[in-house]
């Protein structure tokens, strides 16, 4: 529904006020992501993300489920991708 919160660590949770349009919310942004990434390859451009930038991504969602099962914090260095 586009809704914002934001829990600091031993707050409660709180509604994170912005200014939210409900334009091209849902499956058109998969549409304007996908179109952007062949305009980019089709054009020789440089894509808005990169491979890299992902990766780090998935390290850090990792290092979630990671300290979520031991109970503990779990570090990620930054622009880390190696395994």
């Amino acid at each position: 529904d586009g809704n914002l919160t934001i829990q600091k660590l031993g707050e409660p949770e709180k509604p994170h006020t912005y200014l939210h349009e409900n334009r091209n919310f849902a499956g058109d942004c998969v549409f304007f992501t996908q179109s952007h990434f062949v305009k980019c390859l089709l054009e020789g451009q440089k894509l808005e993300t990169s491979g890299q930038a992902y990766l780090q991504n998935i390290k850090v969602q990792e290092a979630i489920y990671e300290s979520s099962a031991i109970n503990n914090a779990v570090s990620v260095e930054p622009n880390s991708t190696k395994n």
